[in-house]
Protein backbone atom coordinates (compact mmCIF):
# COMPACT_ATOMS: atom_id res chain seq x y z
CA UNK A 1 0.00 0.00 0.00
CA UNK A 2 1.22 3.52 -0.83
CA UNK A 3 -0.79 5.22 1.89
CA UNK A 4 0.30 5.06 5.49
CA UNK A 5 3.37 3.27 6.76
CA UNK A 6 4.82 0.03 5.51
CA UNK A 7 7.84 -2.01 6.44
CA UNK A 8 10.08 -4.00 4.16
CA UNK A 9 12.58 -6.58 5.33
CA UNK A 10 15.55 -6.67 2.99
CA UNK A 11 18.51 -9.07 2.96
CA UNK A 12 21.55 -7.79 4.86
CA UNK A 13 23.78 -7.60 1.78
CA UNK A 14 21.11 -5.76 -0.19
CA UNK A 15 20.55 -3.37 2.69
CA UNK A 16 24.28 -2.71 2.90
CA UNK A 17 24.34 -1.97 -0.82
CA UNK A 18 21.45 0.47 -0.47
CA UNK A 19 23.34 2.26 2.28
CA UNK A 20 25.91 3.31 -0.33
CA UNK A 21 23.30 5.40 -2.15
CA UNK A 22 21.79 8.70 -1.06
CA UNK A 23 18.16 8.63 0.17
CA UNK A 24 16.74 10.12 -3.05
CA UNK A 25 18.33 7.38 -5.17
CA UNK A 26 17.05 4.72 -2.79
CA UNK A 27 13.54 6.19 -3.03
CA UNK A 28 13.75 6.24 -6.83
CA UNK A 29 14.89 2.60 -6.89
CA UNK A 30 12.15 1.55 -4.47
CA UNK A 31 9.33 3.13 -6.46
CA UNK A 32 10.78 1.82 -9.73
CA UNK A 33 10.79 -1.74 -8.37
CA UNK A 34 7.29 -1.23 -7.03
CA UNK A 35 6.04 0.00 -10.41
CA UNK A 36 7.73 -2.91 -12.21
CA UNK A 37 5.95 -5.31 -9.86
CA UNK A 38 2.58 -3.66 -10.59
CA UNK A 39 3.28 -3.81 -14.32
CA UNK A 40 4.07 -7.51 -13.92
CA UNK A 41 0.77 -8.03 -12.09
CA UNK A 42 -1.12 -6.24 -14.86
CA UNK A 43 0.44 -8.57 -17.43
CA UNK A 44 -0.21 -11.72 -15.39
CA UNK A 45 -3.66 -10.98 -13.98
CA UNK A 46 -5.16 -8.51 -16.46
CA UNK A 47 -3.57 -9.90 -19.61
CA UNK A 48 -2.37 -6.41 -20.58
CA UNK A 49 0.65 -5.70 -22.75
CA UNK A 50 3.71 -4.44 -20.86
CA UNK A 51 4.22 -0.69 -21.22
CA UNK A 52 7.72 0.50 -20.31
CA UNK A 53 6.94 4.22 -20.43
CA UNK A 54 3.78 3.85 -18.34
CA UNK A 55 5.79 1.84 -15.81
CA UNK A 56 8.45 4.54 -15.60
CA UNK A 57 6.06 7.48 -15.30
CA UNK A 58 3.97 5.64 -12.70
CA UNK A 59 7.07 5.24 -10.51
CA UNK A 60 7.86 8.95 -10.91
CA UNK A 61 4.28 9.93 -10.03
CA UNK A 62 4.18 7.68 -6.94
CA UNK A 63 7.42 9.09 -5.62
CA UNK A 64 6.28 12.68 -6.18
CA UNK A 65 2.94 12.03 -4.49
CA UNK A 66 4.77 10.69 -1.45
CA UNK A 67 7.22 13.61 -1.38
CA UNK A 68 4.36 16.09 -1.75
CA UNK A 69 2.55 14.52 1.19
CA UNK A 70 5.58 15.23 3.41
CA UNK A 71 5.70 18.95 2.57
CA UNK A 72 4.18 21.53 4.88
CA UNK A 73 2.80 24.24 2.54
CA UNK A 74 4.35 27.70 2.71
CA UNK A 75 1.74 30.03 4.15
CA UNK A 76 2.95 32.93 1.98
CA UNK A 77 0.97 31.74 -1.04
CA UNK A 78 -1.97 29.94 0.53
CA UNK A 79 -5.28 30.21 -1.37
CA UNK A 80 -7.89 32.62 0.04
CA UNK A 81 -10.01 31.33 2.90
CA UNK A 82 -12.69 29.00 1.61
CA UNK A 83 -10.83 28.21 -1.65
CA UNK A 84 -9.32 24.74 -1.73
CA UNK A 85 -7.04 23.60 -4.54
CA UNK A 86 -8.05 20.13 -5.76
CA UNK A 87 -5.72 17.21 -5.07
CA UNK A 88 -7.34 15.12 -7.81
CA UNK A 89 -8.02 16.23 -11.36
CA UNK A 90 -11.61 17.42 -11.90
CA UNK A 91 -13.63 17.76 -15.09
CA UNK A 92 -14.40 21.28 -16.33
CA UNK A 93 -17.94 22.64 -16.39
CA UNK A 94 -20.29 21.98 -19.30
CA UNK A 95 -19.10 23.53 -22.58
CA UNK A 96 -15.67 24.21 -21.12
CA UNK A 97 -12.22 22.75 -21.81
CA UNK A 98 -9.40 22.33 -19.33
CA UNK A 99 -5.73 22.69 -20.24
CA UNK A 100 -3.15 21.40 -17.76
CA UNK A 101 0.47 22.46 -18.12
CA UNK A 102 3.65 21.45 -16.33
CA UNK A 103 7.38 21.79 -16.84
CA UNK A 104 10.51 19.83 -16.01
CA UNK A 105 13.90 21.49 -15.70
CA UNK A 106 17.39 20.04 -15.97
CA UNK A 107 20.96 21.19 -15.51
CA UNK A 108 21.57 20.78 -19.24
CA UNK A 109 19.91 24.11 -20.02
CA UNK A 110 16.51 22.93 -21.23
CA UNK A 111 12.94 23.44 -20.07
CA UNK A 112 10.65 20.54 -20.92
CA UNK A 113 7.01 21.55 -21.36
CA UNK A 114 4.01 19.21 -21.33
CA UNK A 115 0.39 20.24 -21.95
CA UNK A 116 -2.86 18.30 -22.18
CA UNK A 117 -6.36 19.49 -23.11
CA UNK A 118 -9.48 17.63 -21.96
CA UNK A 119 -13.20 18.24 -22.45
CA UNK A 120 -16.19 18.44 -20.08
CA UNK A 121 -16.40 14.65 -19.91
CA UNK A 122 -12.73 14.28 -19.06
CA UNK A 123 -12.03 13.02 -22.56
CA UNK A 124 -8.69 13.58 -24.22
CA UNK A 125 -8.68 16.36 -26.84
CA UNK A 126 -5.03 17.12 -27.50
CA UNK A 127 -1.53 17.13 -26.01
CA UNK A 128 1.73 18.81 -26.85
CA UNK A 129 5.36 18.48 -25.71
CA UNK A 130 8.45 20.46 -26.62
CA UNK A 131 11.68 21.92 -25.23
CA UNK A 132 12.70 25.51 -24.60
CA UNK A 133 16.40 26.35 -24.59
CA UNK A 134 17.72 28.22 -21.57
CA UNK A 135 18.59 27.88 -17.91
CA UNK A 136 15.96 29.50 -15.68
CA UNK A 137 14.68 29.26 -12.13
CA UNK A 138 11.79 26.87 -11.63
CA UNK A 139 9.43 29.82 -11.00
CA UNK A 140 10.30 31.50 -14.30
CA UNK A 141 10.12 28.15 -16.09
CA UNK A 142 6.63 27.51 -14.69
CA UNK A 143 5.51 30.95 -15.85
CA UNK A 144 6.97 30.27 -19.28
CA UNK A 145 5.00 27.02 -19.38
CA UNK A 146 1.75 28.90 -18.77
CA UNK A 147 2.73 31.42 -21.44
CA UNK A 148 3.24 28.58 -23.92
CA UNK A 149 -0.15 27.14 -22.94
CA UNK A 150 -1.83 30.48 -23.67
CA UNK A 151 -0.02 30.72 -27.01
CA UNK A 152 -1.29 27.25 -27.87
CA UNK A 153 -4.87 28.26 -27.02
CA UNK A 154 -4.55 31.36 -29.18
CA UNK A 155 -3.05 29.39 -32.08
CA UNK A 156 -5.82 26.77 -31.97
CA UNK A 157 -8.54 29.38 -31.34
CA UNK A 158 -10.07 27.28 -28.56
CA UNK A 159 -12.97 28.82 -26.63
CA UNK A 160 -13.92 28.58 -22.95
CA UNK A 161 -10.69 27.18 -21.52
CA UNK A 162 -9.50 26.79 -17.94
CA UNK A 163 -5.69 26.78 -17.63
CA UNK A 164 -4.41 24.80 -14.65
CA UNK A 165 -0.92 24.84 -13.14
CA UNK A 166 0.47 23.39 -9.92
CA UNK A 167 2.46 26.57 -9.24
CA UNK A 168 0.28 28.83 -7.12
CA UNK A 169 2.65 31.81 -7.26
CA UNK A 170 2.43 31.91 -11.06
CA UNK A 171 -1.37 31.69 -11.06
CA UNK A 172 -1.67 34.44 -8.45
CA UNK A 173 0.74 36.69 -10.34
CA UNK A 174 -1.23 36.33 -13.58
CA UNK A 175 -4.59 36.89 -11.93
CA UNK A 176 -3.47 39.66 -9.58
CA UNK A 177 -3.28 43.40 -10.14
CA UNK A 178 0.35 43.85 -9.18
CA UNK A 179 2.65 46.82 -9.67
CA UNK A 180 5.00 46.82 -12.64
CA UNK A 181 7.63 44.12 -12.20
CA UNK A 182 10.78 44.68 -14.26
CA UNK A 183 12.26 41.27 -13.41
CA UNK A 184 12.34 38.44 -15.91
CA UNK A 185 9.50 36.73 -14.04
CA UNK A 186 7.48 39.94 -14.24
CA UNK A 187 8.12 40.11 -17.97
CA UNK A 188 6.83 36.58 -18.54
CA UNK A 189 3.75 37.32 -16.41
CA UNK A 190 3.15 40.47 -18.48
CA UNK A 191 3.30 38.33 -21.63
CA UNK A 192 0.69 36.00 -20.12
CA UNK A 193 -1.61 38.93 -19.34
CA UNK A 194 -1.24 40.26 -22.89
CA UNK A 195 -2.11 36.86 -24.34
CA UNK A 196 -5.09 36.69 -21.99
CA UNK A 197 -6.55 39.82 -23.63
CA UNK A 198 -5.68 38.62 -27.14
CA UNK A 199 -7.53 35.31 -26.81
CA UNK A 200 -11.14 35.37 -27.98
CA UNK A 201 -13.64 33.54 -25.83
CA UNK A 202 -13.75 32.99 -22.08
CA UNK A 203 -10.55 32.05 -20.27
CA UNK A 204 -9.82 31.20 -16.65
CA UNK A 205 -6.96 30.10 -14.42
CA UNK A 206 -6.89 27.57 -11.62
CA UNK A 207 -4.31 26.19 -9.20
CA UNK A 208 -4.12 22.47 -8.43
CA UNK A 209 -1.82 20.24 -6.43
CA UNK A 210 0.86 18.32 -8.28
CA UNK A 211 -1.02 15.09 -7.59
CA UNK A 212 -3.82 16.42 -9.83
CA UNK A 213 -1.42 17.39 -12.60
CA UNK A 214 -0.01 13.94 -13.33
CA UNK A 215 -0.76 13.81 -17.07
CA UNK A 216 0.90 17.13 -17.84
CA UNK A 217 3.87 16.19 -15.68
CA UNK A 218 4.29 12.85 -17.45
CA UNK A 219 4.20 14.65 -20.78
CA UNK A 220 6.88 17.09 -19.63
CA UNK A 221 9.07 14.19 -18.47
CA UNK A 222 8.56 12.45 -21.82
CA UNK A 223 10.18 15.38 -23.58
CA UNK A 224 13.51 14.02 -22.38
CA UNK A 225 12.87 10.92 -24.46
CA UNK A 226 11.39 12.82 -27.41
CA UNK A 227 13.48 16.03 -27.67
CA UNK A 228 11.37 17.68 -30.35
CA UNK A 229 7.89 19.13 -30.78
CA UNK A 230 5.17 16.48 -30.72
CA UNK A 231 1.41 16.96 -30.76
CA UNK A 232 -1.36 14.41 -30.36
CA UNK A 233 -4.96 15.03 -31.43
CA UNK A 234 -7.93 12.89 -30.28
CA UNK A 235 -5.75 9.83 -29.52
CA UNK A 236 -3.42 10.17 -26.49
CA UNK A 237 0.08 8.66 -26.33
CA UNK A 238 0.18 5.23 -24.71
CA UNK A 239 2.31 6.28 -21.77
CA UNK A 240 -0.34 8.63 -20.34
CA UNK A 241 -3.30 6.27 -20.72
CA UNK A 242 -3.03 4.95 -17.12
CA UNK A 243 -3.03 8.56 -15.84
CA UNK A 244 -6.00 9.94 -17.74
CA UNK A 245 -9.17 10.69 -15.77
Amino acid sequence: MREGCFYVKVPTKFGSALALFNPKDVAALTYTCWSIWEERNNVVWKNSAPNVLACYFRSVRWRQEWEEAQIIPNGLFNPPVGVVSPQNWQKPSTNWLKLNVDIATSSSGWIDVGMVLRNEEGGFVSARIFCVTGSFTSLIAEAMGVREALSWIKMKNWKNVIVESDNLQVIQAIMGDTEEDLSMFGGVVADCKSLFHEISGSLGFSHIYRSANGVAHALAQATRLYPYVLEWISIPPDFVLPLLF
